[in-house]
């Protein structure tokens, strides 16, 4: 009797037990919209910067600071597309240059990094009624800044304050002999 019951243990500890049913869960595949879940962002979509409902990955970054890295080494506009978080250089300039800026406005954000030297100046001048904050002062309304003598290594940045009801200006940070008129 004892061999029986040490027989029937051994089998029943063997046996599966169901609990109840099975139950499988599949992950969605990341094109999917799945309420409640975050996709990943295509290159694309990182680039462009303008979904709320996808999350980035190392590689979505670097196809977003690669873009953003373009080179502005003649002169031209840095229209209000432009300043949303861009990063642009000077690469091959061979004149002087001067960005104009379209007006300031909310959340209007970009750097200008020079990585080429050269003995011409590189300027930005802002939208006639906007000043530009240097050194906690501005030269006033319409008036530039810029590098006498673009030289690799010196920056500028530029984020818009308001300082109106409905107005914004420039302040800046930078890395370099900065002058502004």
């Amino acid at each position: 009797m004892k061999k029986l019951i040490i027989i029937a243990l051994i089998l029943l500890l063997a046996a599966p037990v169901m609990a109840g049913p099975m139950i499988e869960y599949v992950t969605p595949a990341a094109s999917e919209t799945v309420a409640g879940t975050t996709e990943r962002c295509t290159d694309a979509e990182m680039v462009a910067g303008t979904s709320t409902a996808c999350a980035g990955t190392p590689a979505n970054l670097t196809a977003k600071l690669s873009e953003s890295s373009t080179a502005l080494a003649s002169s031209g506009t840095i229209t209000a597309a432009m300043m949303k978080g861009q990063v642009y250089t000077n690469y091959n300039q061979a004149n002087d240059a001067t960005q104009t800026l379209e007006a300031a406005f909310d959340g209007a954000n970009f750097c200008i990094f020079l990585s080429t030297t050269v003995a011409k100046h590189y300027r930005v001048d802002p939208a006639a009624g906007d000043s530009i904050y240097k050194d906690a002062a501005t030269a006033g309304d319409g008036k530039y800044v810029g590098f006498a003598s673009a030289a690799a290594g010196d920056a500028v940045c530029f984020r818009a304050v308001q300082t109106g009801a409905a107005a914004y200006d420039w302040i800046v940070s930078y890395i370099g002999p900065l002058v502004s008129e």
